[in-house]
């Protein structure tokens, strides 16, 4: 049997910050957030090592530098919690 306090912490939870309560199932959770931030930055350092390596060519560092652009632009997204566009 639930006592008062029991009942009222639990009212207390909803709503009220608990994330596990308070968020849209369609909406990318944090941790899922996260991990595609993590995996975008495991690309940038990718792409800053190729970038690096003394045989690329200006065009190919552009098109290197062009890609990171719009990971930068996928983590600002993933941080704000909005859906990748495009």
């Amino acid at each position: 049997m639930m006592d008062a306090y029991s009942a009222g912490q639990k009212e207390a939870c909803i709503g009220q910050g608990n994330p596990s309560l308070d968020t849209d199932p369609m909406r990318p959770s944090l941790e899922d957030r996260l991990d595609e931030i993590r995996v975008l930055l495991e690309r940038m350092l990718e792409l800053a090592e190729v970038s690096a390596e003394p045989g690329t060519l200006a065009a190919e560092r552009q098109a290197l530098q062009e890609e990171l652009e719009c990971l930068r632009s996928r983590i600002d997204q993933a941080a704000d919690g909005k859906e990748p566009r495009g």
